[in-house]
């Protein structure tokens, strides 16, 4: 996977920043289930029918996502 610039995804999402990240910050994988992120990557939080993922945004981040 071609490593995702932060103005591109937030452009292509309409989101905000929260916090402090430089411009030219990239991912280098998606990832939406938190047990499953590595250090870098960028958390999705997806709610869905059995579980909301903003549940687990603390620990997608503890884990360095």
């Amino acid at each position: 996977m071609t490593p995702l610039p932060l103005p591109e995804i937030l452009t292509a999402t309409g989101g905000t920043l929260w916090g402090v990240l430089p411009a030219e910050t990239r991912f280098p994988r998606l990832e939406r289930d938190s047990r499953r992120v590595k250090v870098g990557d960028l958390f999705l939080a997806v709610r869905g029918e059995q579980y909301d993922g903003h549940h687990f945004v603390a620990d997608a981040a503890a884990k360095g996502a």
